[in-house]
């Protein structure tokens, strides 16, 4: 944000030179920093950015709130980016994101091919980062881009940023949401790639690595909880990224996640009766040999006997069922109640407890015994 000096402000109006200095020198470094995000070119921004401190010098004495000036440039600032400042170089190519994603793929290479020094290196990072950062930015409309670079770079509530692009606090929340989808969407395209690319094959476990934690360090491993929370942050990633929009990467989300929903069941992480155990072993510690696919290829000790979690995935039955229609899911988390009939009527005597992990499955259920 911009912070002016009440007392700059109200001398500034008049024409005092030192004051007039001081309001110029406080909105410059901001008025810049939000140009450059918005057109991605230096040489644009300080063209826009001199534009719109003309405009702040010449209206001062329109402020009818001088403690308040700080917002009012911002107010100018957005509102000349958005609605007057002429296209510029970046914004004339006209990006897209595929067309971002497919040059961001063309003459990839090795770092290390570069012969850079170690600074070098870093600085050659962070330039990267900072280009594809301004370039997926270009890829959105104005009015996106403004109001991602309010929330994301700013940080400012729906409420204020509405003041700041002249619209409605609704009309702020709803363009927030799809600007923020298209500006991170191809990072979460990444992360499904990659799952899908590294999930084990034969057992579709998303986690395999050493820790003193799981079976004493002595095998790549699986934690349930994690697997848990994997499966939900998967689930919302699918729903509110992909959903209606890209059904490609709709598809590799689902995948991974059945794969993942059927390990989680299966004898080589789920003991029959009680439910699935805290930690599991998924292969030899010598990464180079490969993970097992069948509880028969397992070590006895690559699980604990008795350590069994059943906090975290409840919601996860629900998933299963939902994504393949399999009733094994639902089956399966009846044995986590021992000697009860009836899943449903259970979830519901327990109220309150662990709410927040059984609610999905209890919301199935209660569709599905067409409860409202």
């Amino acid at each position: 944000m911009i912070v002016l000096a009440e007392q700059s402000v109200l001398a500034a109006r008049p024409g005092d030179r030192v004051a007039l200095t001081r309001v110029v020198e406080a909105c410059s470094g901001p008025v810049f920093n939000l140009a450059y995000r918005m057109l991605g070119h230096r040489a644009d921004a300080e063209d826009a950015t001199q534009e719109i401190l003309i405009k702040v010098v010449t209206h001062l004495g329109s402020i009818r709130e001088p403690g308040a000036a700080g917002g009012w440039v911002l107010r100018v600032a957005f509102h000349h980016m958005i609605h007057e400042r002429r296209r510029g170089v970046l914004e004339s190519q006209q990006l897209t994101f595929s067309a971002f994603a497919e040059d961001l793929e063309t003459g990839l290479a090795p770092i290390d091919d570069a012969g850079l020094t170690e600074p070098e290196q870093e600085l050659a990072i962070r330039q990267v980062k900072e280009g594809c950062t301004l370039a997926m930015l270009c890829c959105l409309s104005r009015a996106l881009r403004a109001t991602y670079i309010l929330g994301e770079v700013f940080e400012v509530s729906d409420a204020d940023g509405a003041a700041l692009v002249g619209v409605a606090a609704a009309t702020c929340r709803h363009r927030l949401k799809p600007a923020w989808r298209a500006a991170k969407k191809p990072w979460m395209e990444a992360i499904i790639e990659m799952l899908l690319t590294s999930q084990g094959t034969c057992n579709g476990f998303l986690q395999a690595q050493v820790s003193s934690k799981a079976v004493e360090g002595k095998y790549r491993a699986r934690q349930q909880i994690e697997q848990s929370i994997t499966e939900n942050a998967l689930v919302g990633l699918r729903e509110s990224v992909f959903r209606g929009i890209d059904p490609g990467h709709s598809d590799m989300t689902r995948d991974v996640l059945v794969e993942s929903l059927y390990g989680f069941i299966s004898d080589m992480a789920f003991l029959p009766g009680a439910g699935p155990w805290r930690y599991t072993g998924v292969g030899p510690k010598d990464v180079s040999l490969p993970i097992w696919c069948s509880r028969a290829q397992m070590p006895a000790d690559a699980v604990t006997t008795g350590d069994i979690e059943t906090f975290q995935d409840w919601s996860s039955f629900a998933y299963g069922f939902e994504l393949t229609g399999d009733p094994i899911f639902l089956d399966k988390a009846l044995e986590q109640f021992p000697g009860t009939l009836d899943l449903y009527q259970r979830l519901r005597n327990d109220g309150t407890n662990n709410i927040e992990n059984r609610s999905p499955l209890l919301a199935l259920l209660q569709r599905r015994a067409g409860i409202p």
